[in-house]
């Protein structure tokens, strides 16, 4: 398998290097990213330019899915703001929003 750098690949679309590697990163071009280097596959970018390869984002790789928490016994839960489930964060909130009743000391100086 013969592989190209960026430059290389760049070289060969006819395009900027950086161009490249935007496209490349968001999944528009065939390439990976070996250490720090693009690196790309002379026969995918033969068929990237003949219209024969499809991106990564239409053939569904970034897709993610829905894992159901075993805490919960597969049960949805709705989280609030900070992670914590809806129904605790809304107990949690009405407690610090609501007004602070009780007794009021008495004064302990005697006239």
């Amino acid at each position: 398998m013969n592989t190209v750098d960026l430059v290389q690949a760049a070289a060969m679309l006819g395009a900027h290097p950086e161009t490249v590697r935007i496209k490349a990163k968001a999944g528009e071009l065939p390439g990976r990213k070996v250490g720090k280097r693009w690196m790309f596959s002379v026969v995918a970018l033969q068929r990237y330019l003949s219209g024969e390869w499809i991106p990564r984002v239409v053939q569904g790789e970034h897709v993610e899915e829905v894992k159901t928490c075993r805490s919960t016994n597969g049960v949805e839960v709705q989280t609030g703001i900070t992670g914590f489930p809806r129904r605790m964060a809304v107990q949690s909130y009405k407690a610090a929003l609501a007004p602070a009743t009780g007794s009021r000391r008495r004064s302990s100086t005697t006239a």
